[in-house]
């Protein structure tokens, strides 16, 4: 799916108001790292994940329809963690974070970590994929499918890549990664 999210509504739950200013498409620049030394523009967004879980079916909290249109419950604690993700993708851009794939009920997502060093043990994971952008100011789509925190153990992962590497796969050779 190649949703571009430009905004989400505002949550009135639990008393709290939860607004998503801090979740609108941001811009990276790869300066001269495109052919022949022109810039690569890659669009940020996100999707409903990052701010809510699976639907748990009959919990009072507040539910949202994702982008696939299946129902999810919100999540205060993916919301606060959400606030620091804009931040942690730029970096993950600009700073040439590792990355690698990894199957998920048999669909291929990016995965990375908010840091440029890979420790194992509890880390905030970020799930993302990539695409050609049909937008005249964008060269790459790099669209945050789902953020939280995970448990991982970086000695069985074998295979990663820098997110510039796929960013210019992507750029270069015109496809979806993954």
């Amino acid at each position: 799916m190649t949703t571009i999210n430009d905004s989400f509504p505002t949550i009135d739950h639990a008393r709290r108001r939860f607004t998503f200013e801090h979740l609108v498409p941001t811009s990276v620049c790869l300066a001269g790292q495109g052919a022949g030394g022109a810039d690569i523009d890659i669009r940020i967004s996100y999707q409903t994940h990052v701010f809510s879980r699976r639907h748990e079916g009959g919990s009072a909290a507040f539910t949202l329809r994702d982008e696939a249109g299946l129902l999810r419950q919100f999540c205060e604690e993916r919301y606060e963690n959400s606030l620091t993700l804009p931040d942690i993708c730029r970096r993950m851009v600009e700073d040439n974070y590792l990355t690698w794939q990894s199957l998920d009920k048999n669909k291929a997502s990016n995965l990375a970590v908010s840091g440029p060093v890979l420790i194992s043990g509890l880390n905030d994971l970020v799930v993302y994929y990539l695409f050609p952008s049909r937008s005249d100011q964008h060269n790459v789509e790099l669209v945050v499918k789902s953020a939280y925190q995970k448990d991982i153990d970086f000695n069985h992962i074998k295979r990663k890549y820098n997110v510039r590497q796929l960013v210019k796969k992507v750029h270069f050779q015109q496809i979806r990664v993954p």
